[in-house]
């Protein structure tokens, strides 16, 4: 399996994840759009964290992902919080067989967009949800490493309306600011999403001038983390 989901890129995600209301924000905007569904496939869950936010409102809650580092994070957490309704399933969507679809299914910043409408009108009976970026630019890229058009939110909105396929769509801005311990931690963080010789180029003071200061002794900086995205739901069986 996968090890894109190692101890640091972990540590990063949790702390901001547990510090913002991110996933409960999107979670509540999912369910408007859930009405009746029982059971809901995550596809590329990733540590779980918008598995865990929509647990409280469907019955039982399939958390899919290749990376078996990222799953047994979640795993984990569901022990600690008590949240008994998630079954996690480690492996490739494309060779996932369950017994029978599930009602709605959630592609949060899930790969390419037409893999993800294949695999949701496999898998899914009612509602499918994709949550895409909506932005230029990739989050916290020092060099402004532009998004691949094929996986956002206005290359999905128009190809299904080349398709006449019915669809709600809706832009969605939210925040997953990344709390940092030292301008140090900033640099180890920076690294995950840029070239190392771009990152080892920027000087101290080039990384302050991109925090904020918090004033907290545990987290004394913050890098801003602005998201732009945009909520695709539709009837899977219409794809």
């Amino acid at each position: 399996m996968s090890g894109r989901w190692d101890a640091q890129r972990i540590r990063f995600l949790q702390e901001a994840a547990e510090r913002a209301q991110f996933h409960a924000e999107l979670a509540q905007q999912i369910v408007l759009h859930l009405g009746g569904c029982r059971t809901l496939l995550d596809a590329g869950c990733g540590l779980g964290y918008l598995s865990l936010a929509l647990a409280p409102y469907v019955e039982r809650i399939t958390a899919a992902d290749r990376d078996e580092n990222a799953l047994r994070f979640l795993a984990r957490q569901c022990t600690e919080k008590g949240v008994t309704n998630i079954a996690i399933h480690c492996g490739a969507l494309e060779a996932f067989r369950p017994a029978q679809p599930f009602d709605a299914a959630v592609f949060c910043l899930f790969g390419q967009t037409e893999q993800a409408f294949l695999l949701a009108k496999r898998l899914c009976r009612r509602k499918a949800v994709f949550i895409k970026r909506n932005e230029a630019f990739r989050r916290f890229s020092a060099e402004k490493a532009a998004v691949r058009p094929q996986n956002g939110y206005a290359q999905a909105v128009a190809f299904l309306r080349e398709r006449g396929v019915p669809f709600f769509a809706q832009e969605v801005c939210a925040s997953l600011d990344q709390p940092l311990r030292s301008v140090e931690d900033a640099r180890r963080f920076l690294s995950l999403y840029n070239r190392p010789q771009a990152v080892d180029a920027m000087s101290n003071e080039v990384l302050r001038a991109a925090l904020v200061e918090t004033g907290e002794a545990e987290f004394p900086y913050l890098l801003p983390g602005a998201r732009r995205l945009g909520m695709i739901v539709l009837d899977a069986q219409a794809l």
